[in-house]
């Protein structure tokens, strides 16, 4: 991709000069103008497409619409007062519990039952494959079984993104598997995965002696064949590209000793590893981060995970959590999960975290960042996994970190929104007011809050209204270029690019160091996921701050990790004599 020169110049040294400037961009938002109509239901789309049920010219014809390129057409066969169910498949609206479909793209509507046919044509691909597959890991029976669509269960998370089943198989026996069924997860194609083999690495320590499970076969620790893994209670809470994340109990049980650590940390009475029933058993709530790609190997023929990554439900001291992150960390309670940049977001009735999988030597663990708690339940997610917020008449989204960033002033009395992504949603009120916005490509002007004086010549920040790029005026006028400036609100850093206009969403080379700026232009810090490829932006002003790292280099949390020339984090692999972990982490 890129080489990284050996020249370093801090960032601080070249953003001196605009130092005391007085940037707004950060804490700007956008004015999005309310039109009236009564609106019911509303589904975003990309490229400024959406569905919307209601009255949306306010003449009293309330219909369902498709809206592209700013104009709202009619949709035979559906009735104002629908449910919208959900996305299937990436872009088919459901319409009243799959009796249409809406095909998002086009606007065309069909009675065709997608969601049970899909289901029903991945369950025929997976049997053919489940059946070729299986040399004794489940029983005859349940492998050639066909399963119906009942039995296909939708993996939830990544909305707009193809579709994954879940569907459990018999074991051969169940008294070796000391489990009643295996958990599969598939593709509609029958491209499957069975996510109870693999269960990454945890390493069990008893009367002097250790072992490193790996799966759910039993292996040797005191003994020949004395200590088993395994997984139960298995609850999937989301999905991105590449992995399915779950919660999950792992069992270990020793035959005839006592179980004294589990990843170095010691079984202790209260924490977050723990005994139970007797000494020789330890169950641990865990996070599971499960590749969707199949391993080379095999479990009794069938096809296992490739990557597994299983973090203890605990901090990184290994105690249980308590109050709202308790709340936060359980499916159970009724939590909401959506992951972004492999980050888990979890989000309930005036809550929200950010819960991030980390290692400490050979500890693995959920850190659960600080709770928000703003008085809200009108939440969505968008292509991305992102989480949007409604309240009090402005549209937030949450950081991925700890806090909400405001995106868009709307009416106050708006109460419910559908998104796609930050250029693509609707916001609307109850039928009470009846106004509702729209914002998308063909939206109508919006006004934009901007730092600026009363006099003619431009000051802080400057939109172009030909293509929408951001510059920056000093205070004389004198607009900023190929130079750096500070947000004094925020902190962050944003960079003009020769011409003046604000570089964003991308690579930077600047000063001998690449940064990463977002798709807001603000520099991006630690780390961050590109295509499934991990690579660490110093948090570190000294580092320079957001410059990445290539070589060998510590995080925040004191692990070492080792980045190749491109900055890419290399992971699984031995660098110097040195073992890195599934995660990237020297493993010690």
């Amino acid at each position: 991709m890129f080489k990284r020169s050996t020249k370093i110049t801090s960032l601080l040294v070249v953003a001196a000069s605009v130092a005391s400037m007085v940037p707004a961009y950060a804490a700007d938002y956008k004015r999005i103008e309310s039109q009236d109509g009564k609106v019911y239901n509303a589904q975003a789309y990309k490229d400024g497409i959406a569905v919307i049920d209601g009255d949306v010219k306010n003449n009293d014809e309330e219909e369902i619409y498709y809206l592209k390129d700013g104009k709202y057409n009619k949709l035979s066969d559906l009735n104002s007062g629908d449910d919208f169910d959900g996305i299937h498949n990436g872009k088919y609206l459901d319409i009243s519990g799959e009796d249409n479909f809406v095909d998002l793209s086009t606007g065309k509507v069909t009675d065709d039952n997608m969601v049970e046919n899909d289901a029903d044509d991945a369950a025929a691909n997976l049997k053919k494959r489940i059946k070729a597959d299986n040399d004794g890991r489940y029983s005859k029976a349940s492998a050639e079984k066909t399963k119906s669509d009942s039995d296909m269960q939708v993996i939830p998370g990544q909305k707009y993104g193809e579709t994954w089943y879940q569907v459990q198989y018999t074991p051969k026996s169940t008294t070796d598997a000391g489990v009643d069924a295996y958990n599969v997860y598939t593709d509609a194609n029958g491209k499957y995965i069975d996510a109870d083999y693999n269960i990454g690495k945890v390493k069990v320590e008893a009367g002097g002696k250790s072992v490193t499970l790996k799966n759910t076969d039993t292996d040797d620790l005191i003994n020949d064949d004395d200590t088993k893994a395994t997984v139960k209670s298995p609850v999937v809470i989301g999905q991105d590209k590449d992995y399915i994340y779950r919660t999950a109990t792992i069992e270990i049980t020793n035959k005839t000793t006592k179980i004294e650590k589990v990843n170095g940390v010691k079984v202790t009475t209260g924490s977050a590893v723990e005994a139970a029933g007797d000494d020789k058993t330890v169950a641990l709530n865990v996070i599971q981060k499960i590749s969707k790609a199949q391993a080379s190997d095999e479990a009794d023929g069938a096809k296992y995970a490739k990557n597994v990554t299983t973090y203890i439900i605990s901090n990184e001291d290994a105690k249980k959590y308590d109050g709202d992150k308790a709340k936060l960390v359980d499916p159970n309670s009724g939590t909401k999960y959506t992951v972004a940049n492999g980050k888990i977001i979890a989000y309930s009735e005036n809550l929200a975290a950010t819960i991030e999988l980390k290692t400490k030597s050979s500890y693995y663990y959920t850190d659960v960042n600080s709770v928000c708690d703003d008085d809200t339940k009108y939440f969505d997610t968008d292509v991305d996994g992102n989480l949007w917020m409604l309240n009090n008449g402005f549209v937030y989204e949450w950081d991925n970190d700890e806090d909400w960033n405001k995106v868009y002033k709307v009416d106050g009395s708006m109460i419910k929104l559908s998104v796609y992504d930050k250029n693509n949603m609707v916001v609307w009120s109850d039928d009470d007011d009846e106004v509702y916005s729209v914002i998308g490509s063909k939206n109508k002007a919006d006004d934009t809050k901007t730092d600026t004086n009363t006099d003619t010549k431009k000051v802080g920040w400057v939109q172009n209204t030909t293509d929408g790029s951001w510059s920056y005026y000093t205070q004389d006028g004198t607009q900023v270029k190929n130079n750096w400036i500070q947000s004094p609100t925020s902190g962050l850093w944003y960079f003009m690019n020769e011409n003046g206009a604000m570089m964003a969403n991308g690579w930077l080379l600047n000063g001998g160091n690449w940064y990463y700026l977002s798709e807001t232009g603000a520099i991006k810090t630690g780390w961050i996921q590109l295509s499934g490829t991990w690579y660490y932006l110093d948090p570190v002003s000294g580092g320079p701050l957001g410059s990445m790292k290539t070589g060998w280099f510590q995080d925040t949390a004191g692990n070492w990790y080792y980045a190749n020339g491109s900055g890419a984090m290399l992971h699984d692999t031995t660098v110097g004599g040195y073992t890195l972990g599934s995660n990237g982490a020297w493993i010690r």
